[in-house]
């Protein structure tokens, strides 16, 4: 499931831009885009993990 696009490329735009509505903070000014793209990445890999106690899911399942 995924609130705001399913790539590589949306996860980093969250990132990088935030999402004023959700209360995420934009990150552009934090940290290098290097570094953004690194977060993304390990955001990445974690998909579809089953981590204990997780929240329900929300947002559009994408397969």
């Amino acid at each position: 499931y995924w609130l705001h696009g399913n790539t590589l490329m949306d996860i980093t735009k969250v990132i990088s831009d935030g999402v004023v509505e959700k209360g995420m903070l934009a990150w552009k000014n934090q940290l290098s885009e290097e570094q953004i793209n690194s977060v993304a990445a390990y955001i990445w890999t974690i998909r579809g993990s089953n981590p204990p106690n997780p929240k329900a899911p929300q947002g559009k399942l994408y397969e």
